[in-house]
C-alpha cells in the first residue's frame, strides 16, 4: 500500500519566499496574456475557467514548490497550497496579503473587477524599479536570526554604530538602498522591525538575508 507523502510545515519565511516567486511570475506579460486568452476561450464557463487556470499555472508552480521540498506535481502544487494555507500562516499579515495577491494574478475575472491589491506594484518590470549598477531597489528577504526574534539592525554601516532596539523579524522583506561589505541599508517593505537601518547579510558563513532578485 502506498503510503501518505509526510506533510511538510512551512515556516512565514517560506511562506513570504514563496509567495514572492509566484507573484514575479505571474506578473509576467507573456503569462499574463496567455492566461488571459486562455480564459476568453473558456469563456463563462468556470469550471473551463478552472482547467485552463491549472494548466496555465503548473509549468510555474512545479519548479518553484520543488525548491521547498514538495514534488513537482499536481499533487506536490496541491499539498504546498494546502500548507501555505493554514490558518497559522494566514494569520500573519504579509502572507496573508501574497495570497489574495496570487489569487487576484491568476485569475483575469478577477481583474476585471477592480484594481489590483496591495503589494502588486512591487512586482513591476525590474528595470524600473532596481539601478542594476547600484543594486538599488533590489528586494531582499531576512532568512536569519530565527532563535533570537529577527536579525540585528544598527543605525550605521559601521558595526560599532548604535544597535537599535528592535530587529528585522524573519521573513520580512526590505528594499535596498545601499550595500557595501556585506552591509545592506534598507528600506523595509513588509514585516517586523525597524523602517530603516543597517543589517549584515550574513555572519560567520551563514547567510541571514537572501536577494529575491537573483532567481
Amino acid at each position: 500500500m502506498e503510503l501518505e507523502p509526510q506533510r511538510i510545515a512551512l515556516s512565514k519565511t517560506q511562506a513570504v519566499e514563496i509567495n514572492h516567486l509566484l507573484a514575479k511570475a505571474y506578473s509576467a506579460t507573456d503569462f499574463q496574456e496567455k492566461l488571459r486568452k486562455a480564459f476568453e476561450k473558456a469563456g463563462n464557463d468556470e469550471r473551463g475557467q478552472m482547467n485552463v487556470r491549472h494548466q496555465a499555472c503548473f509549468p510555474v508552480q512545479a519548479p518553484i514548490v520543488k525548491r521547498f521540498g514538495f514534488e513537482p506535481t499536481r499533487a506536490g502544487v496541491w499539498r504546498c497550497q494546502l500548507a501555505l494555507e493554514t490558518e497559522d500562516l494566514q494569520a500573519i499579515p504579509e502572507v496573508r496579503k501574497g495570497t489574495v495577491l496570487l489569487r487576484w494574478l491568476s485569475d483575469p475575472s478577477r481583474q476585471k473587477l477592480g484594481p489590483a491589491p496591495a503589494g502588486y506594484d512591487r512586482y513591476g518590470p525590474r528595470e524600473l524599479r532596481a539601478n542594476e549598477e547600484t543594486g538599488e531597489g533590489r528586494l531582499w528577504v531576512v532568512t536569519g536570526g530565527a532563535a533570537h526574534g529577527g536579525i540585528v539592525v544598527r543605525q550605521g554601516k559601521e558595526m560599532a554604530t548604535k544597535e537599535l532596539i528592535r530587529r528585522l523579524g524573519p521573513g520580512a522583506v526590505v528594499e535596498q538602498a545601499d550595500l557595501e561589505g556585506g552591509r545592506l541599508h534598507y528600506r523595509k517593505v513588509e514585516g517586523d522591525g525597524p523602517d530603516y537601518g543597517w543589517v549584515s547579510v550574513s555572519a560567520a558563513g551563514k547567510p541571514l538575508m537572501r536577494c529575491l532578485d537573483e532567481e
